[in-house]
This record gives C-alpha cells, sequence and structure tokens, in this order.
C-alpha cells in the first residue's frame, strides 16, 4: 500500500526491485516465456512469477531502480518495456540499453487505475478497474483515447494479445475472455477459471497466467484449463 509521503498521481522515488526466490524450477525449455512473466511478477501476484529470475545458474540476476512502486502489468516488446503503475496514474515506456533499464517516456493519466496493458505497435490497449473499461490508445507524444468498451466483468485485471485476438481477464468472476478486435470489441468466448487472473502471457496454444488468490505460477490449456502449476 502507499506510503504516507506519497502522492497519487506523482512519480514515487527511485527504488531498487527485489525478488524472491521459488521453490520449484522450471524447464529449460519455459525459461524465455517465464522470464517476460518474471518481470510482470511485480503485480500483485508477481511476487511468485518474479521469483523466476533468482533461479541459481539459469540467469545472471541484476535488479534496475525503477521510478514506480507500485505496478500492475508489464509487456515486453523487444528492448521495450511497458509499465503502468496504479499510484502514479500513469503508463511508463522504458527501455533495456546496454544491461541499464532507463525510462524513455511517461504518459500521465489522470484518474485512471491500470490493472491490464496490451501492446501492438503504436497502439495500447488499457483495463481500468475503476471505470470497469477496456480502452484503446494511439501512442504519440501523449496517449490519445481512440475508443472505450465497458469491460466483460466487473473487475478487468489483465490484457494480453496474440496477434488475432485481445484477451481479458476478470478478477471478479475469475474468467479469462477472447475478443474480436473489431469496432466493438465483441466477447466470443467466457471461461471461467479456479483462481482471480492477475497477468496473461500467450505460448503459442497455452496461456501462462497467475492468481492473485493462489499465488502460483499457472498454464493453461487452449480451453483454460490448469495444465500445469508452479508454488
Amino acid at each position: 500500500s502507499p506510503s504516507e509521503t506519497e502522492t497519487p498521481g506523482k512519480p514515487a522515488p527511485v527504488v531498487p526491485v527485489e525478488m524472491a526466490p521459488l521453490r520449484q524450477a522450471p524447464s529449460p525449455r519455459r525459461l524465455p516465456l517465464l522470464a517476460k512473466l518474471a518481470f510482470a511478477g511485480l503485480v500483485t501476484a508477481g511476487a511468485v512469477v518474479g521469483g523466476l529470475l533468482h533461479l541459481q545458474g539459469l540467469f545472471a540476476v541484476r535488479s534496475h531502480p525503477v521510478p514506480f512502486k507500485h505496478p500492475t502489468a508489464l509487456v515486453w516488446v523487444g528492448s521495450e518495456l511497458w509499465v503502468s503503475d496504479w499510484f502514479d496514474q500513469a503508463i511508463y515506456l522504458m527501455a533495456l540499453e546496454k544491461g541499464k533499464l532507463s525510462v524513455r517516456q511517461r504518459y500521465a493519466l489522470p484518474g485512471s487505475h491500470v490493472t491490464g496493458l496490451a501492446v501492438d505497435g503504436s497502439t495500447l490497449y488499457l483495463a481500468d478497474s475503476w471505470k470497469k473499461e477496456i480502452s484503446k490508445y494511439r501512442v504519440g507524444r501523449e496517449l490519445a483515447l481512440e475508443a472505450s468498451w465497458p469491460s466483460p466483468g466487473p473487475n478487468p485485471s489483465a490484457l494480453s494479445l496474440d496477434g488475432k485476438y485481445l484477451w481479458s481477464g476478470d478478477a471478479g468472476t475469475n474468467s479469462i475472455y477472447r475478443h474480436a478486435v473489431d469496432e466493438s470489441l465483441t466477447v466470443l468466448n467466457a471461461y471461467p477459471v479456479s483462481f482471480s487472473p492477475v497477468c496473461l502471457e500467450k505460448d503459442g496454444g497455452r496461456f501462462w497466467s497467475a492468481g492473485s488468490d493462489s499465488r502460483m505460477v499457472l498454464r493453461l490449456n487452449e480451453r483454460m484449463g490448469l495444465s500445469e502449476a508452479f508454488v
């Protein structure tokens, strides 16, 4: 929770990111994707996912100071990292260059509470749990709102793009939704799950996710059934 010295909508002091270890290691073939999820471990359930970066002998561990304390969604696109921070009410575009993670741009979104983030070129999709909606923004010098839709559930908590569909998770209904990327963001399917999804990452025909209630890393099949769980 925010400290007494913090003010909503203002950048937090730069602090180092620390991550705790997991007890079980994934197989080597899963590491590239899980490394992405490890950064997503900064979200509510992410202490679990973030611990993957501390598996000795598998990764060179490095902590990067960041100008935020309350990240809720993170997406890697090449060497760029997009981050939302609910308390700062902002989106950060960061870049990893020569082993250093630095801020390229900060986009202020006053009054927002972003809990899901997906990136498609110069387009951002954001889930907002306060407004109970999913929005589409065009990236430029500022973020330009292009469209907004009511979320299919009362507590949108995760987003993911797979190149064809937008997927959203809802921690209120414990469901994952498949959307057509059309003018209505039409819900094509709704899949009930046994956890409150706080992140989504597509891996071929399967998904990786994490639950805020179970605090486990979960691998799901094409029908969102549980395939594997990591404690």
